[in-house]
C-alpha cells in the first residue's frame, strides 16, 4: 500500500455448505446419532428427464448442490470427485446406486451420506422422489414431492432444496452411528482462554459491497459474533475514531508516513452509498492508542464482494477478506490472514453478503485461537 497525505500525522494512501476448515487442533467429544452438524454429504445425478430435457437429472443435482451449500450446517462434497468416482466405478451418471454400492463410493468419496433423486410424471402431477443413504450402515431415508404438472424447473428445485435442507439433518439422526464432532467453537475459544486476562479487543473491517461501503460488514460481524459467545465482547469502535480516520482522507498535503505506521482501510467520510474506492491509512501507532482507547488488540483489514456468474437463474458471487491483527502496545502487526470464497443465491446481493460471512468466518476460526495464546497469564 503505497501513503500520499497526511493530516495530523494520519497519513491516506492506498440439503449442503462448504465448512470453514480449522488450523487450530480442538478437543474433541463423543457425540451420539443426534449431532447432525458438519454433516459431510454426497448429492449424485438425478435419474430424470424432466419436461423432455435427457439432462436434467445432472442439472437438478448441480443447482441443487449449490443451493444446500449456504444452509450452514452440511459439508458438499465437490461434484468433479463425485463425477470422477462415479466414472472409475462404472456407475455413469444416472446417480442410481444400490445400499452396497453406496458404502464403497462414500469411503471413495469420504462422505457420511449420498442423496439420490428421481423425477417422474403421473397424470397431472410430477412426482420427485429423494433418498439419502448412509455410506457406513446401508440405511436409508426418502420423501416424495407431489407438485402440478406444469411446475417449471427453478420452483421443482426451490421445492426440493428446501425439503431436504429440513430432513436431511433429521435423517442423520437415524442413519449414522455416533461419531466424533469437534466441539463448540465458542466453547473452544472459552476453553482456551481460561487462565488468562482478556485484553480490550476491536474488531474495525470495513467492507465493500459491490462498490459501495456499508454500515454492516459481514466480516466485521463474524468476528465480533464469535468473540461475543465466546464472552470476550469486543469494545465498540467510537463514532469520534472513525471521524479522526476519515478527516484523514479529504486531506491533500502530501508527507512520507512514518516507518513504524501501521496502515488501516478507512471508508468515504461523504456519500458512502457513492461507488467509491476503499482508502488506505497509515497511523501512527501512538495516534491509534488515543483512538482506540482501552483496545490492546485492533482487528483490522478490508473486504469486498464482487458480482459472480450466472449458473441455471442462480448468481453465484466471490468474496474477498484480508485482516491483520495489530498490537497497540508495541505498535507491530502480530498475525495476518486473508480468505477468499463463494456463494450462490437467487440474489447477487443475498449471494456476495453470504460469501462474505463465510470469509469472515474461516477467518475468525483460524485468527481467534493464536490471538488468544498471546494473552497473558494470570497471576
Amino acid at each position: 500500500m503505497r501513503a500520499e497525505h497526511v493530516l495530523g500525522g494520519i497519513v491516506p494512501g492506498m440439503v449442503v455448505c462448504l465448512s470453514a476448515a480449522l488450523v487450530w487442533a480442538e478437543p474433541e467429544t463423543t457425540t451420539t446419532k443426534s449431532d447432525a452438524g458438519n454433516l459431510r454429504v454426497a448429492l449424485l445425478p438425478f435419474v430424470s428427464d424432466f419436461q423432455g430435457n435427457r439432462d436434467s437429472g445432472a442439472l437438478i443435482a448441480e443447482i441443487l448442490a449449490a443451493r444446500l451449500s449456504v444452509s450452514g450446517s452440511l459439508t458438499m462434497v465437490d461434484r468433479t470427485d463425485i463425477d470422477k468416482i462415479l466414472k472409475e466405478q462404472g456407475l455413469g451418471a444416472s446417480g442410481a446406486v444400490a445400499a452396497d454400492q453406496a458404502a464403497r463410493i462414500g469411503r471413495l468419496l469420504g462422505a457420511q451420506l449420498l442423496v439420490t433423486g428421481r423425477t417422474a410424471t403421473q397424470g397431472d402431477d410430477t412426482l420427485v422422489f429423494c433418498k439419502a443413504i448412509s455410506t457406513e450402515t446401508g440405511q436409508l431415508k426418502g420423501c416424495l414431492l407431489t407438485l402440478p404438472k406444469e411446475t417449471g424447473l427453478p420452483t421443482l428445485i426451490d421445492k426440493t432444496a428446501a425439503k431436504l435442507e429440513e430432513s436431511l439433518p433429521v435423517w442423520a439422526k437415524e442413519l449414522l452411528p455416533p461419531a466424533r464432532q469437534p466441539v463448540n467453537h465458542a466453547a473452544a475459544l472459552r476453553e482456551r482462554a481460561k487462565g488468562k486476562v482478556v485484553p480490550g479487543i476491536a474488531v474495525w473491517i470495513p467492507e465493500v459491497h459491490f462498490g459501495r461501503f456499508v454500515v454492516d460488514p459481514a466480516v466485521e460481524t463474524e468476528f465480533q459474533m464469535l468473540l461475543t459467545e465466546a464472552g470476550m465482547s469486543p469494545v465498540e469502535v467510537s463514532p469520534r475514531s472513525v471521524k479522526s480516520l476519515q478527516s484523514a482522507v479529504s486531506s491533500r498535503a502530501p508527507a512520507i508516513a512514518p516507518a513504524s505506521a501501521v496502515t488501516v482501510v478507512v471508508p468515504p467520510a461523504h456519500s458512502p452509498e457513492a461507488q467509491q474506492s476503499p482508502v488506505p491509512v497509515a497511523v501512527d501507532p501512538r495516534q491509534l492508542r488515543e483512538l482506540f482507547p482501552g483496545v490492546r488488540y485492533l482487528i483490522c483489514g478490508e473486504a469486498f464482494s464482487e458480482d459472480g456468474r450466472e449458473l441455471h437463474g442462480l448468481v453465484v458471487s466471490s468474496a474477498r477478506a484480508e485482516v491483520k491483527v495489530v498490537d497497540l502496545q508495541s505498535g507491530k502487526i502480530i498475525l495476518v490472514d486473508r480468505a477468499t470464497d463463494h456463494a450462490p443465491d437467487l440474489s447477487a446481493r443475498v449471494a456476495g453478503k453470504t460469501a462474505l460471512q463465510k470469509a469472515g468466518r474461516t477467518l475468525a476460526l483460524r485468527m481467534l485461537p493464536k490471538l488468544i495464546d498471546r494473552f497473558e497469564s494470570q497471576k
